[in-house]
């Protein structure tokens, strides 16, 4: 009887550790996903960073050169005035001329403002796609973790209602030997 008991304690002990290493791969496994997932949101963000950075600097390119073509514009209207006072007839047509190069300037500019928008709108699309997408294979990478969990569970109750029976049958054996034994003299 102390021997079975032994043994019926070693059985649960082995069940228990088999259990918890169970549980400490499971823990393992999700600790490396977590480690992986951060790794790979740094990187992200790293990349994300490096483009609002190159936007930012062609928007600072941009402006540079708006305000160039400004000053340009505005010294070349300040001369055609100056000009116009002193010879009326030659600075009407240069007027004229001036007024086309700002136009076609302003023209070049706000098309290229519109672009510039256009391409953020764009990459502001992309990037919500992305984090959909993201958010997708997260909740995919969840589902089938709590699937192997489930799985796991189900096989470890599976194997301690096997071990439940032998025991039970074992128990059964025994009782039935012991009643086959003749009783001591007394």
């Amino acid at each position: 009887s102390t021997a079975s008991s032994s043994r019926a304690r070693t059985r649960t002990d082995l069940f228990d550790l088999m259990a918890q290493h169970a549980d400490e791969e499971h823990r393992q496994g999700e600790e490396r996903a977590k480690s992986l997932k951060k790794l790979k949101m740094k990187e992200y963000c790293s990349e994300l960073d490096a483009q609002v950075d190159q936007k930012r600097q062609r928007k600072v390119a941009a402006e540079a050169e708006k305000s160039h073509w400004h000053q340009v514009i505005q010294k070349q209207v300040e001369q055609f005035e100056q000009d116009l006072q002193a010879k009326s007839e030659k600075k009407a047509n240069e007027l004229e001329r001036m007024k086309g190069i700002a136009a076609e300037a302003y023209q070049s500019l706000r098309q290229r403002k519109l672009d510039g928008e256009n391409e953020f709108q764009r990459s502001c699309q992309d990037l919500r796609e992305v984090l959909a997408h993201e958010e997708k294979v997260k909740q995919i990478t969840e589902t089938k973790q709590s699937e192997k969990q489930l799985s796991r569970i189900k096989d470890a109750q599976a194997e301690f209602e096997e071990t439940s029976c032998r025991k039970a049958q074992r128990k059964a054996a025994e009782a039935e030997e012991c009643q086959r034994l003749p009783a001591p003299a007394r």
